[in-house]
């Protein structure tokens, strides 16, 4: 895990130089498209039915369109609306998974210095039949690296909340940080 961070700090800083040519408050845009992918891996502990408490490991991939609107200079407001796949472990049994389609509105606001700031709510609808809810926020700072003019790579670190409530589990508020790619067109 530390050598992928680390070489990917590496990609970064040599990206980092190549873009410092294009600055957002030079881009005559009013749309950003693109997309988002995501992965999240959490170890917790639920308190079953019978008082004990038993370990979860629970695993997410998000992968879905993202589309917003700057509403002016440096801020924009949309959504992203994607597919969700979460995987539930626990000791003994089965594993829990659960197929989701998740509307997320966000809004983003670019500094002078190209570093953007997003706050996101979320909404998990359940596609099986394993009554799942799921709601969360998360907010973030992320750094849009140009390949040219009109496309950037945006790398973001993300706090979030997430509150799942699996078939007879529990309610449980999951809290962690995440590392998000996404891929941004300026029309």
């Amino acid at each position: 895990m530390k050598k992928a961070l680390l070489m990917l700090l590496i990609l970064n800083s040599f990206l980092i130089c190549k873009s410092q040519q294009i600055k957002i408050s030079d881009l005559k845009r009013k749309f950003l498209v693109g997309g988002i992918i995501e992965f999240d891996k959490k170890n917790f502990n639920i308190e079953s039915i019978s008082g004990t408490q038993e370990k979860i490991i629970r695993s997410n991939f998000t992968i879905g369109p993202k589309v917003g609107y700057f509403i002016f200079k440096g801020f924009a407001l949309g959504t992203d609306i994607v597919f969700s796949r979460d995987k539930l472990t626990q000791e003994g049994e089965e594993p829990y998974i659960n197929n989701g389609i998740q509307v997320n509105p966000f809004i983003r606001y670019y500094t002078p210095i190209k570093v953007f700031a997003e706050a996101q709510i979320g909404y998990n609808m359940d596609l099986t039949s394993n009554s799942t809810i799921s709601s969360f926020y998360q907010f973030g700072l992320g750094y849009p690296i140009f390949i040219n003019e009109n496309i950037s790579i945006d790398i973001i670190g993300k706090y979030y909340n997430r509150k799942l409530q699996y078939g007879a589990l529990n309610t449980k508020h999951i809290k962690g940080i995440l590392g998000t790619i996404s891929f941004q067109i300026y029309l």
